[in-house]
Formats: structure tokens, C-alpha cells, sequence
């Protein structure tokens, strides 16, 4: 019996320590907590497909060894994933996403910790709408493109509207539109959105005109003046000139004033070519310009050695100025009302005051003028309608030059023969010159040549569309028009004509 009790004794105390030794597996008190921030500082809202590294912290760190993690997003995509954190890719398309992270213990205790992230959306934009300024002509139809893109790489969709005319056509980036039957200015508008309501908008601002970049023609060797169409067909002829040799446009009061050297007349049609009546008494008649507030014209009298001004309906003597010697062109100022005039043969520039009073002779009085010498022969003159600049081409200086406030500048052109004529491009702040001699027209600024067009044979006269910026050119001794772009590139040449010598274009009514 001792013995008994005595064995009991010994093996209580082997059973003791290994009863009180703990079991890996007896549950803990409080599961693992895990908490999800990201690494570096994000945008409120992430853009698409952007990579955010997360971090994973878990309280009572000794026990991350012996914790499996499990990662989750609801979009996008996980890589990298560790015990300690993972790198998300958010998802292309926006809204909020939840990336979690689940960790198991030993025990087979769950700890959870979620994160949500927001994904934004980039509005497509639209980089380009053509024409972004349109010149249409009654009941035309007319194709406006829009080019978009949109960096998250959704598809979008385009919708357009306009505020008058109507819409013929739409195919996605393009609508073909039909002009109304009356003068009007209105809008086109476009629209590009994506899926997720990003919005981009653009507006192209079109005029309506009766008829819009007619060429008007002074075919010189033909005895005739020829409406061209902006596409060279011809619109009308009207014969019964004696060499006409300059012609200009009033849009605004619906004339067509051609300057007849042989016959000495003025000649006022409407727009349709009918005759209006002829002003007889003119000297030489070199250049004529129309002062578009009043429709007035000016006239230089080559071989009178005067400067007159004609109404507006070419049956009265305004003023005349006296003075001159062999003026051969004539600019006006549209802003102030002065009047440039090359006086050739004396080898400079006149400027006359818009209220220099009739009769006025620049060689008696100097109250109303100013003269601005350093030229030799100046033969050429244009108005930038916005600088106020005056450019002038002298032919035997072979020179481009400029006024600027009373100031004389000169242009950079070098290897010119012979220039005859200046047309100013408004919209870009360049000029178009014939370099006559060379039978070439070269563009310039105020740095000299930025482009020329070759192949012409005495080109004489240039005329720049004011819609679109293309080049009206009379190749006199090709007996040809040309057309060309804004970048000189050749469109068409137009025959069957003799030795044309004036050009002018309607920007329309």
C-alpha cells in the first residue's frame, strides 16, 4: 500500500509540468489587428491605372510570423503582395474600391482591415475643330471635323448643334451643315464625352454671306472683268473695258469698282456685274482704295499728278489734292482716315489727314501731310487693318518697308528684282510679295522670307483671302490666275486670260 502511494506521489509530479505547459493550439484572447495605409501621399482621387504602394501593419508584431495574409481589391489589380504591404494598379475605369487585407493566426483567428480608394476620370479634349472660322455662302453645305482624344482611354461619343442652318449629316467626329438662305452669323458647337459624364466643348463661329472669296479679275489684254468662283469656275464676264487695270470690292454696299487706263474712267457695277455708272474725269488713273465707312473712293491720277475722291455711287467729285508727281498707288488707314500715297516720281511717301480739305496741294501747304522719304521708286501699298502698319514695296530699291508711327522701318527681304506689288495677310501678320523679276511671290515678316511660290512669268498683282488666308495671284505674262494655300502649296491655275493686271477679292456680304 506505501509503495502505491508513493508511485502515485512520483507520477503526479511527472503529470504536473506537462499539464501546466500551454497548447499551441488553445485559442488566444483577441484576434490579430491589421491596419492597411498607403506608402507615399496620393490625390484625393487616384487617376486611372495609377500604381499605389500600400503598407500593412499588424498590433503584437511577434505574432506576424505566424500570421497568413491574404489580400483583396474590388477593381484593379494586386501585385507585389507580402506580410507587410502590396502595390495596387487602380483599375481603368473610375469609381470607389475597397482593397483589404485578411489575416489568420495560428489560433485560426481572423483579423481585417479595409482601405477605399477613389478613381477620378480625365475628361476627353477636343485638340481641334475645322474650320474653326467658316465663310459660307447662301444655302451651301459645309463639313466641320473635330479631332479628341482622352488620356484613360475610354471611348467617347461626339454630338453637335448648331444655332442656325441645319444639320445635313453626322458620322461621329463629323457633321456636314447647310447654311440658310439669308445673311446670318451664327455657331456650330461640338461636343465629346466619355462614359463616365467627362465633358470637353468647342465652337466654330461661321458668317453667312451672299457670296463669299470671289475672285474679281481685271483681265487687262481682254478688255474685261471675271468673277471666279472660290473653286475657279467662272461666275460672270462683263466685256466693254478699254484695259482695265485695278479693281476692288465694296462688300459692304454690294460694288465692284474698276479703274479703266485707256478710257480714264471709274466704273461702278453691283456685285451681279450690272453696270451703276462711270466716273469720266480722271487723269491716268494708277491705283484706286475704297474707305470703307463711307464707300467713298480714292483714285490716284498717275498722269494728272493728283489724288481724288469719288462718292460712293461714282457720280461726284468729293476732293482732290493736288502736288504729286506720277503717284502710281494709294493705301488707306480704315481706323483713322489717312490716305497713303506713293509718289513715285518723288521718290517718297505721302500721308494726308483725313480732313485735309479740298483743293489741298502738298507742294504749297505742309499743315495737312506728312512725307516720308529714304525711297526711290515706290510702287506698292497695303494696310494692316489691325497693326495700322503701312507696308510699301519700292521696285528699284527692291525693299519691303514699313510706317509705323511716323517711323520708318525695313524689312529683311533680301534678293528681290523688281517687286510690283504687297498684299497683307491680317490674320497672320504677314505679307505676300510679287517679286516681279524673279517670277516668284514670297512671303514674308517682319524677319524677311518665310516661304515662296515659283514658276510665274511677271507675276503683277496678289489678293489674300481675309477668310481663309489663300493667294490670289495674277501671273500676267503666263495670261493665268493662280490659287494657292496659306503655305504656297499650288491648287489651280485658271487660263484664258490676256495679260491680267488687277485682282481683288470679296470676302463677302
Amino acid at each position: 500500500m506505501r509503495f502505491s502511494l508513493q508511485a502515485c506521489f512520483i507520477f503526479f509530479l511527472l503529470w504536473l509540468p506537462s499539464s501546466c505547459k500551454k497548447n499551441p493550439a488553445d485559442p488566444k484572447s483577441t484576434p490579430p489587428v491589421l491596419k492597411i495605409a498607403i506608402a507615399n501621399e496620393q490625390p484625393a482621387i487616384i487617376l486611372p491605372e495609377t500604381e499605389v504602394d500600400l503598407l500593412l501593419s499588424v498590433i503584437a508584431e511577434d505574432e506576424l510570423d505566424s500570421l497568413t495574409i491574404t489580400w483583396n481589391a474590388t477593381g484593379g489589380s494586386l501585385s507585389s503582395q507580402s506580410k507587410t504591404g502590396a502595390t495596387w494598379k487602380a483599375s481603368k475605369l473610375p469609381g470607389n474600391y475597397t482593397i483589404s487585407a485578411k489575416g489568420i493566426d495560428l489560433s485560426e483567428q481572423i483579423g481585417v482591415d479595409s482601405l477605399q480608394l477613389a478613381v477620378g476620370n480625365r475628361s476627353p479634349q477636343i485638340v481641334a475643330l475645322t474650320p474653326q472660322n467658316a465663310a459660307v455662302v447662301l444655302g451651301n453645305i459645309h463639313g466641320f471635323k473635330a479631332v479628341a482624344n482622352d488620356s484613360d482611354n475610354h471611348d467617347f461619343t461626339f454630338t453637335w448643334t448648331a444655332t442656325f442652318g441645319e444639320i445635313v449629316t453626322v458620322l461621329g467626329d463629323s457633321m456636314v451643315w447647310r447654311s440658310p438662305q439669308e445673311p446670318a452669323k451664327g455657331s456650330i458647337y461640338v461636343k465629346v464625352m466619355d462614359p463616365f459624364g467627362g465633358a470637353d466643348r468647342d465652337t466654330a463661329h461661321v458668317v453667312v454671306y451672299r457670296e463669299a472669296g470671289s475672285a474679281w479679275i481685271a483681265d487687262t489684254g481682254n478688255n474685261r472683268i471675271v468673277k471666279l468662283s472660290a473653286e475657279g469656275e467662272i461666275l460672270l464676264e462683263k466685256s466693254g473695258f478699254n484695259s482695265p487695270n485695278r479693281i476692288k470690292i465694296d462688300a459692304i454696299r454690294r460694288s465692284a469698282w474698276v479703274l479703266d487706263v485707256a478710257s480714264h474712267t471709274l466704273t461702278r457695277t453691283n456685285l451681279e456685274g450690272t453696270y451703276q455708272g462711270t466716273f469720266e474725269e480722271l487723269g491716268g488713273p494708277g491705283d484706286l482704295s475704297v474707305m470703307q465707312v463711307n464707300g467713298n473712293v480714292w483714285v490716284v491720277e498717275t498722269d494728272s499728278n493728283r489724288v481724288s475722291e469719288i462718292s460712293n455711287d461714282g457720280l461726284s467729285l468729293v476732293r482732290r489734292f493736288f502736288g504729286f508727281d506720277h503717284p502710281s498707288a494709294i493705301g488707306l488707314d480704315q481706323r483713322t482716315g489717312a490716305i497713303y500715297v506713293a509718289n513715285t516720281g518723288d521718290h517718297e511717301i505721302v500721308m494726308l489727314q483725313a480732313n485735309t480739305p479740298a483743293n489741298y496741294d502738298i507742294k504749297e501747304d505742309s499743315l495737312f501731310h506728312t512725307a516720308f522719304t529714304d525711297f526711290d521708286t515706290p510702287v506698292a501699298i497695303d494696310v494692316d487693318l489691325h497693326t495700322q502698319e503701312i507696308w510699301i514695296v519700292d521696285t528699284f530699291l527692291e525693299h519691303v518697308i514699313t510706317i509705323k508711327e511716323n517711323q520708318l522701318f525695313s524689312i529683311g527681304v533680301s534678293g528681290l528684282r523688281l517687286p510690283k506689288s504687297v498684299a497683307i495677310d491680317n490674320t497672320t501678320r504677314t505679307a505676300w510679295i510679287a517679286d516681279t523679276g524673279n517670277g516668284r511671290i514670297v512671303k514674308i515678316d517682319k524677319n524677311g522670307i518665310i516661304s515662296q511660290v515659283t514658276g510665274f512669268l511677271l507675276p503683277f498683282a496678289i489678293a489674300v483671302d481675309p477668310n481663309n488666308g489663300n493667294i490670289w495671284v495674277a501671273d500676267t505674262e503666263n495670261d493665268r490666275i493662280v490659287k494657292c494655300a496659306p503655305n504656297g502649296d499650288r491648287l489651280f491655275d485658271i487660263y484664258g486670260f490676256s495679260s491680267p493686271q488687277g485682282i481683288t477679292l470679296n470676302p463677302g456680304q
